[in-house]
């Protein structure tokens, strides 16, 4: 081989050698796009923080109790002949609940009827020959005593007959019979139990620095975690005229409507004594909250991406809104559905965005006991197996996917649509007021 070939050949190596780098470079980018994993966008709804009017207030443990509750008895004593109601029965005021065998007490009552007709037909002869002279004036007046005892004695056979008779004296709910039909009752003996649950009454204490801010007729609700987005409107009904001196605090009472029966005597609920109109406040849904060791945060977004974000929560509104006092400002979105496939910069799709939320102004003579509902996300129809080019049948709709790195593999998947929809915390209250 002359020089000249082999001169002419050196070039054409140095080319084979470049394109061979070139295309195992090519290859193994190739390799790393398609081995690099891409994240796939969480579907989510997102809710604008905003302000609210939220009342100052004083909270306190309360115990509820029965504005009307008794012991019920017979004024007799005897056997029960019959019970006409069932353990925890609600009654009506006037409802005979129970009877005592009678047999006695009818023989007494005719035999004071018989008496007061024997009598009352002497003293008429008595009348007609007064002035005669037939009969003395003592004799007169001996039956005219007669009459008058043998009516008392009628009217106290009558009475025995009442008394062996139980009945309401308010509308209300029967607790456990303690005696059973048959069973010998002693008089004034307990029976039952009846005791009206709407209207209830809860007692409380507040310091005594709040004394002076407190009067009758002032509203209160009260909030208890079997119902943890209900409120129990009231009245302030009594205050004590005088301070414990050893906790320093004083006693009150508030009536409350019970409509639906869902307190109960006995039962452990917070008061919250509205003092006055409070200050605007920043709040969000609850349902945008999340706890990580004691620490509450939530998801914003910037970029398309969700950013987890501290925040300070203070009071829960009790009807879907909690009060936020650091780590967001007004008008900020923040997730509200979705959250629980959601991390720290992971991209998002938004499915919808609420409207701002109008301004909930609650006062102390009306609050509200309503929650507000999230926006429903839209619904986008899935494509017709026409539209999709080489669709062999039906394709649901799907998302859009990320973009692709460049030189990815084709064989990438497209994202899943998230099914994650929001919910909204749905208030079941019913605006209750001391008058109940």
């Amino acid at each position: 081989m002359t020089d000249e070939r082999k001169k002419m050949m050196k070039p054409n190596k140095i080319s084979q050698i470049a394109i061979a780098f070139l295309f195992s470079g090519f290859i193994n980018s190739s390799f790393a796009a398609q081995a690099a994993p891409t994240q796939t966008a969480v579907t989510v709804a997102v809710t604008p923080t905003h302000l609210r009017q939220i009342p100052e207030t004083a909270s306190s443990l309360g115990t509820i109790k029965a504005v009307h509750s008794a012991d019920l008895s017979f004024s007799s004593s005897g056997h029960i002949n019959h019970i006409f109601f069932q353990d925890g029965e609600q009654i009506h005021q006037g409802d005979v609940i129970a009877t005592l065998d009678d047999s006695d007490v009818k023989a007494d009552i005719a035999s004071a009827q018989a008496n007061l007709d024997e009598v009352s037909s002497n003293y008429k002869r008595y009348q007609l020959l007064k002035g005669t002279g037939v009969f003395a004036k003592q004799d007169y007046i001996k039956v005219q005593t007669s009459l008058t005892v043998a009516k008392a004695n009628y009217a106290a056979a009558l009475e025995s007959a009442h008394n062996l008779k139980l009945v309401a004296p308010f509308d209300g709910t029967l607790g456990s019979f303690d005696f059973s039909t048959g069973a010998y009752i002693g008089s004034g003996t307990k029976l039952v139990n009846l005791v009206q649950l709407d209207p209830l009454k809860v007692s409380y204490n507040l310091n005594q620095d709040l004394k002076n801010r407190v009067k009758l007729g002032q509203a209160i609700y009260l909030t208890t975690d079997m119902y943890p987005n209900k409120k129990f409107d009231g009245r302030v009904t009594y205050i004590s005229p005088t301070i414990n001196p050893d906790t320093g605090r004083f006693d009150l009472q508030a009536q409350f409507g019970n409509a639906t029966h869902q307190l109960s005597p006995g039962q452990t609920v917070t008061v919250h004594q509205l003092l006055g109109k409070g200050s605007k406040q920043l709040v969000i849904p609850q349902t945008a909250i999340m706890v990580d060791d004691q620490q509450s945060y939530v998801f914003t977004i910037k970029d398309h991406k969700a950013v987890k974000t501290d925040v300070i929560t203070e009071e829960n509104t009790n009807d879907g809104d909690i009060v936020i006092t650091q780590g967001l400002s007004e008008g900020q979105d923040v997730v509200t559905s979705g959250t629980q496939k959601l991390s720290d910069s992971m991209p998002v799709n938004i499915q919808s965005s609420a409207e701002t939320a109008p301004e909930k102004p609650v006062t102390p003579k009306t609050i509200s006991a309503s929650t507000p509902q999230q926006k429903q996300p839209s619904q986008t129809a899935a494509p017709k197996a026409s539209e999709v080019p080489g669709a062999k049948k039906p394709v649901k709709a799907q998302a859009t996917a990320e973009p692709k790195p460049p030189l990815a593999s084709t064989s990438s998947k497209p994202a899943q649509v998230s099914s994650s929809k929001p919910t909204a915390t749905v208030s079941d209250s019913t605006p209750d007021t001391a008058t109940h």
